[in-house]
């Protein structure tokens, strides 16, 4: 993707990811949850990811990619909050 050339920081992904907006409290800044969570997230997605294209060399013999971001790992888990902050 675009930023593939950046280093990877769980904190700025999940800012971009929109986890930060959604933490904390009205009129402070935004809560940095106490654990790396983008981190985390995008580990289990791209080890996911890892099994699927096993799977699918097992019954094809053909390899995948697997392409993996922090700030996508971390979108994903706003899907059912999204729609409350946008218009």
């Amino acid at each position: 993707g675009p930023y593939r050339s950046r280093p990877g920081f769980a904190s700025a992904a999940e800012g971009e990811g929109g986890l930060r907006f959604v933490n904390g409290f009205p009129g402070q800044a935004p809560v940095r949850a106490n654990l790396s969570l983008g981190d985390s997230l995008a580990g289990m997605q791209a080890a996911f990811g890892v099994v699927m294209a096993l799977l699918h060399r097992q019954k094809t013999g053909r390899g995948q990619v697997v392409d993996m971001a922090l700030y996508e790992a971390v979108y994903s888990m706003m899907e059912g909050v999204i729609p409350d902050y946008t218009c």
